[in-house]
């Protein structure tokens, strides 16, 4: 009894999961702003669009994405990437001839910037530069020009990335105003992205969440058709996926009846724009309106499984965006050191009057008894399932159990595995 005791206690803590929580993340009015969100305690951080021009990935060792800044608040104008027709940084460049290509961000992963779009001629090509085996630096091969905000430009080239630094220069078009820095990836410990700016020339200390993050709620560009059988470049409002964060859809479902099982099959890191920006719509009579029957499934690193539904957009007025996040709970809220299962979840938490889902993944084909105990460590009920190795989902008799706490146990042979769940009147 004292075991099982010491079991229940260490189980309790987490019974808090599975509560329904709405909250509202801001991009400003006029969408001046991208806001950084974390799924697990509703923290955000905002970076106004204005305060930088392109950013360096800086998130690994192999990494070399460089991204230009898509966002602009709704009636500005945003910052554009243009592909200049010369590779010598010292050429004077006359923007009404030598622009070649105007370049955008794929929006595909965290590992491909609207530089890294410049050309892929080999395995070796970044894009701005390409791999030098000699020396295993990325050198640069290509020069660039920004069009500014302001309708001003400067020309840029990425000279190398060696060391882990990556060394850049910029200048007006006449090679005037000269500036030659360099980012360190390993100041950035933890962040995505290293953000320049230009008018400080800086990058920005203090732009992603600290601690981590999971969703980017900003403005990016889109290719939308152009009424004359090709595309066109489009700025929305939307949501992208950190790099680590899995993503699944389910549509035209009853939110309050989806199941994650039904969709494990579909969790996703990439694209970056699973969620995106169709999640809302509008109407030119009723205005702007969130799909009802749209859900969407978050694995994080820690395993957790997020269900969220947005409920409201409220526009360019506020820039507010309303979710309803569920957490269902990490892969194994318990695990003993001889598991029974790889995962184990039980949703809704807590249950009011119903039977709750039971969400494991065993790992062999095999026999499975499920056990629930009361508090007083009293077997109450118990049932055998020959169960695959995999996904699997099964419904518990939990309507006709009183209010109380209760631990469910998953036993197959001298393994186990158990989690706390709470019923309310």
């Amino acid at each position: 009894m004292r075991k099982f005791n010491l079991l229940f206690s260490a189980l309790l803590g987490a019974s808090s999961l599975f509560a329904q929580t709405v909250e509202t993340v801001s991009v400003g009015p006029s969408y001046q702003e991208a806001s950084y969100y974390r799924l697990s305690d509703g923290q955000t951080q905002e970076l106004p669009h204005a305060n930088w021009q392109f950013a360096f990935s800086v998130f690994g060792q192999q990494d070399a994405s460089i991204f230009i800044n898509e966002g602009s608040s709704l009636g500005g104008t945003a910052v554009k990437l243009h592909l200049s027709s010369t590779s010598n940084f010292a050429t004077t460049i006359d923007p009404s001839t030598d622009l070649v290509q105007e370049l955008s961000n794929p929006e595909q992963n965290w590992s491909e910037g609207a530089f890294n779009t410049a050309s892929h001629s080999s395995n070796f090509d970044y894009g701005w530069g390409s791999y030098q085996m000699s020396n295993h630096q990325i050198v640069g091969d290509k020069v660039f020009v920004l069009e500014l905000s302001d309708g001003s430009y400067k020309k840029l080239i990425i000279d190398s990335l060696a060391s882990g630094s990556y060394y850049f220069r910029y200048a007006d078009l006449d090679g005037s105003n000269l500036v030659q820095t360099q980012v360190n990836k390993a100041d950035y410990n933890g962040q995505t992205l290293a953000y320049y700016s230009i008018d400080s020339a800086a990058t920005l200390q203090t732009a992603e969440l600290n601690g981590g993050w999971d969703l980017l709620f900003t403005r990016y560009s889109t290719f939308i058709d152009d009424g004359q059988g090709g595309q066109m470049a489009y700025g929305v409002t939307g949501v992208l996926a950190h790099k680590d964060l899995e993503v699944a859809e389910a549509a035209g479902v009853t939110p309050s009846q989806v199941q994650a099982s039904n969709y494990q099959d579909s969790f996703a890191t990439e694209p970056l724009t699973i969620v995106g920006h169709d999640w809302k719509s509008y109407d030119f009579s009723s205005g702007w309106g969130v799909s009802s029957d749209l859900v969407y499934f978050f694995r994080t690193t820690d395993q957790n499984i997020w269900k969220v539904q947005f409920i409201d957009f409220e526009g360019s007025s506020t820039g507010l965006s309303r979710l309803q996040k569920e957490n269902l709970g990490p892969l194994s809220i318990f695990q003993a050191p001889n598991a029974a299962v790889k995962g184990i979840k039980l949703f809704p938490q807590p249950a009011r009057q119903q039977n709750i889902q039971l969400l494991l993944e065993p790992t062999q084909n095999a026999t499975y008894e499920i056990q629930i105990y009361n508090t007083l460590g009293q077997n109450i009920w118990s049932k055998q399932y020959n169960l695959q190795q995999g996904l699997q989902q099964l419904e518990l008799p939990s309507a006709q159990f009183s209010a109380g706490q209760y631990i469910l146990q998953v036993r197959q042979g001298e393994q186990t595995s158990a989690l706390p769940f709470l019923l309310l009147d």
